[in-house]
């Protein structure tokens, strides 16, 4: 569940459609004329029609190839159509151009910082802002890149006087990231007044309530995500209708996960609540979490792929569950653990003569340069954890690079290879303990009833709430976070000190 940025907002202008009409009239006469396509192309885009808008930005650009202006529509056509590689190689062009182009270099920096190029956008964006001091779309899109750098101080300089929806967004993702959740609330709830229907913004403002616990309008408006055009979650297009949470006995429902695999893991608790209502219940999510979820349900649900979706009466997202069951008030922690291995499943075991500790430092490369909200740290941040000679070291960790084999090498410390949810699972099954950044391994073993000490990044998800202590979600999940950000040796230092504790204790 992550902070949006932008703000997507096509016009149905009858002008323009009339204006659009006069255009295509031109045209009949002048078919290889580069204006009137760029033009219609400009009008189109205005439109929401962005494939037609594609269509003739590149008639305009394959007939005035050396115009910079072209290019950059051409640029902006290829942007919207989702071909960004293209767009990039448009804009480059133009600049090549015309190298003092503002335009282009602004939409040339926010593409790359949106592709995590954030290093590369910064001094395009200093630059195109150095050509035109005044725009506020360049202070805004400057303002989004030093957020993504770590600098939220610098940003709100950028956008303080600034009261455009895209400004006010941005001001509200200083303040979340910091922490000020009630300032984040008021420039969210700001940024919808002025533009309704700004999704990205109606789902910030959604987990700034949930981070709150203002359940009630927190879930409702984490709906609008359905509406973001930013989000990258796969849309469901299916043809029956949202359960509403009324009695549809006899029925067939079904409820799709989406996000991460942490989000799956999490929230598949509710559909437990569901089993009593008397309807038939289908599960819709990626096939390798298929042998884990039939653990839970002993063959009460129907577990299926995304690609064989079978006939239903309603549905639901996994992730609304907790709204329409009502159950905006509760974590029901009381059905933790609810992921159990069961019994016949081979193990091969560990160590039997030492207390045995899982760890797990990094997940999905996202915010890497980003120290509010970098969920993961690295290996070398756990060498304390490494040198706890007196136990049983084992790694949770996929996709561990050669240099962190060595290291691991170094410390004797084992690094089975992790192919599937199953055989993590099975690791959980034998250890004593677990240290943990923010991944579904988090909530794996929380959902197992291990205990983990999960060290949080300063600007962690709304679900680890604020402060340390134990989680509401997982019982036996100790919460660990920054109390400045970026600072992950004091954080795994205090994990370090608690985890010993503990397993002192347990002797």
């Amino acid at each position: 569940m992550a902070l949006n940025r932008k703000n997507y907002k096509p016009s149905q202008n009858l002008d323009l459609m009339h204006s659009v009409q006069n255009l295509l009239s031109l045209l009949i006469n002048e078919p290889n004329n580069p204006e009137i396509h760029h033009n219609l192309s400009i009008s189109f885009r205005k439109l929401g029609l962005y494939k037609k808008a594609l269509t003739h930005s590149e008639l305009a650009y394959n007939f005035s190839p050396e115009s910079p202006t072209i290019i950059f529509s051409h640029g902006i056509s290829n942007e919207l159509v989702g071909n960004i590689p293209n767009a990039i190689k448009n804009y480059k062009e133009a600049i090549s151009l015309r190298p003092n182009y503002p335009k282009a270099l602004n939409n040339l920096g926010r593409l790359l910082d949106e592709q995590n190029l954030p290093l590369e956008a910064k001094s395009i964006l200093e630059r195109a802002l150095i050509l035109d001091n005044d725009n506020n779309d360049i202070r805004v899109n400057l303002a989004n890149n030093c957020i993504a750098l770590g600098a939220p101080a610098n940003a709100e300089k950028l956008i303080n006087n600034i009261k455009t929806p895209e400004a006010l967004n941005a001001m509200g993702i200083c303040k979340y990231i910091q922490r000020n959740f009630e300032d984040a609330e008021y420039y969210f709830s700001e940024t919808v007044k002025c533009s309704p229907h700004f999704a990205g913004a109606h789902e910030n403002l959604a987990l700034t309530l949930l981070h709150l616990k203002k359940f009630n309008r927190g879930w409702k408006e984490y709906l609008w995500r359905d509406r973001n055009n930013a989000e990258k979650v796969k849309k469901r297009n299916l043809k029956t209708p949202v359960w509403d949470g009324k009695n549809i006995k006899n029925k067939i429902l079904l409820i799709y996960s989406e996000q991460g695999y942490g989000d799956t893991i999490q929230f598949i608790r509710f559909i437990k609540s569901i089993e009593r209502l008397d309807v038939s219940l289908i599960f819709a999510c990626t096939k390798d979490l298929h042998k884990l979820i039939k653990n839970v349900f002993d063959g009460n649900l129907k577990l299926v792929g995304f690609d064989d979706i079978p006939c239903h009466d309603f549905h639901l997202s996994l992730l609304n569950l907790p709204m329409v069951l009502d159950r905006l008030d509760t974590y029901s922690s009381n059905q933790v653990p609810y992921f159990l291995l069961k019994q016949k499943e081979k193990i091969k075991k560990l160590s039997a003569d030492k207390k045995k500790i899982g760890i797990c430092w990094k997940g999905r490369p996202k915010h890497q340069l980003d120290p509010y909200r970098n969920r993961s740290c690295s290996l070398t941040h756990m060498e304390i954890i490494l040198d706890m000679a007196e136990h049983t070291i084992c790694t949770l960790q996929k996709d561990i690079t050669e240099e962190e084999k060595k290291l691991l090498s170094k410390k004797k410390i084992k690094f089975p290879k992790i192919n599937n949810f199953t055989e993590t699972v099975k690791i959980l099954y034998q250890l004593d303990a677990v240290l943990t950044v923010d991944t579904a391994v988090a909530h794996l073993a929380g959902a197992m009833g291990k205990p983990v000490f999960l060290i949080l990044c300063f600007a962690s998800d709304w679900r680890w709430e604020s402060g340390d202590g134990y989680s509401k979600w997982y019982p036996k999940t100790f919460m660990i976070r920054q109390k400045v950000p970026g600072d992950w040796k004091t954080c795994i230092l205090q994990a370090q000190k608690a985890l010993k504790i503990f397993l002192e204790q347990q002797d």
